[in-house]
């Protein structure tokens, strides 16, 4: 079955040398990002966007106390209370630190004039729910049952495989790969089971009823040099924590491609 790219908040805020919550070498994966964009024979290119109105919960400037603190918000879902991390005033709607960074935006577009399928999705957008993975449902009043737009995307797309890269390694990168570990957006393969021809005579064969609710086989690559995180040592930390839960970390384009089957000669482009 084919794969996808999910490619994690490669937007401006969090790009040297300028962006809002800048991640320290982030802009170094944006030629290995543009290659994988480039060269991956991909069923379906996703880019996730931070997507902040302003006054969201996250900034330190909404609850007046200092940058990369935290506090006590209640959750809109549960009704609970819980701790929220806060940020400096980033990836505000309409701004240029909320855009994807324009390589990759011009790459996908590419891709999209072509026919191949290239979608955004938003998350964080309620200005009282956070959300660091790119399967996060981007509104608090939304069913949390229901499919979030990533996992319908990869269902529509029926592909068994995803490839992730972005920023940051030990943020939203990590909470994408534990959601896209758990979450069911893999296709089921299809039964092997089905009834042999036989010869005249011949006793029929013993037929395996396939199983009802087949469990689908997914997989999900972590491509290390195509991604950052805010701090070195917990960056390292989240990679063998993916790797612990499932993850296959691997190192660079063509690795990811050919474990992804995803290379042009792989497909037979």
């Amino acid at each position: 079955m084919p794969a996808a790219l999910l490619l994690v908040d490669v937007q401006y805020d969090f790009l040297p040398p300028s962006g809002a919550l800048a991640v320290q070498g982030g802009d170094e994966i944006l030629p290995v990002v543009c290659r994988l964009v480039d060269e991956g024979d991909w069923a379906l290119v996703v880019a996730s966007q931070d997507f902040h109105p302003p006054a969201h919960i996250s900034f330190h400037t909404t609850h007046s106390l200092p940058a990369f603190s935290s506090t006590t918000v209640r959750d809109p879902r549960t009704g609970k209370s819980k701790e929220q991390e806060l940020w400096p005033v980033h990836c505000v709607q309409g701004t240029r630190g909320c855009e994807v960074e324009e390589g990759v935006r011009a790459r996908m577009e590419r891709r999209r004039r072509a026919g191949a399928r290239c979608e955004v999705v938003t998350k964080g957008a309620d200005v009282d729910l956070d959300a660091y993975s790119a399967f996060a449902a981007p509104l608090a009043h939304e069913p949390t049952s229901a499919p979030s737009p990533l996992t319908q995307l990869l269902l529509d797309a029926k592909v068994d495989t995803l490839v992730v890269a972005g920023l940051a390694t030990d943020f939203c990168v990590r909470h994408s790969v534990l959601d896209a570990l758990a979450l069911p957006w893999a296709s089921p393969s299809p039964s092997s089971a089905s009834s042999s021809p036989r010869s005249a005579g011949q006793a029929p064969p013993i037929e395996t009823k396939p199983d009802p609710d087949p469990e689908p086989t997914r997989r999900v690559l972590v491509v290390r040099s195509a991604v950052r995180g805010v701090d070195p040592a917990a960056s390292a930390a989240a990679l063998r924590e993916l790797e612990h839960a499932g993850a296959v970390v691997v190192e660079g384009v063509e690795a990811a491609l050919r474990a992804a089957g995803a290379g042009a000669q792989t497909r037979g482009a």
